[in-house]
């Protein structure tokens, strides 16, 4: 699992030809994480962790790689 962020599209196409599932967690709304008071990448990780597992991410639009390729597809949406 990923969170989109401004280069996920680079590392989602590496993780996925390795062969494994990749999850696009949408960050806005992810807000277990988003209204923490404590905010440190070991307790974003345990949180999503518990997520993950729960089913309970929200998952953000992965465009086919067809529509990124030829340039109708940026990062906010086609063009």
């Amino acid at each position: 699992m990923i969170e989109s962020t401004g280069l996920w599209e680079h590392v989602y196409e590496v993780i996925e030809d390795v062969g494994y599932e990749v999850i696009l967690a949408h960050p806005l709304k992810t807000r277990a994480i988003a209204e923490a008071k404590i905010k440190t990448d070991k307790v974003d990780s345990e949180i999503l962790s518990h997520l993950l597992r729960a089913d309970l991410i929200p998952r953000s639009y992965v465009p086919q790689r067809m529509f990124v390729n030829c340039g109708i597809w940026s990062g906010n949406g086609f063009i």
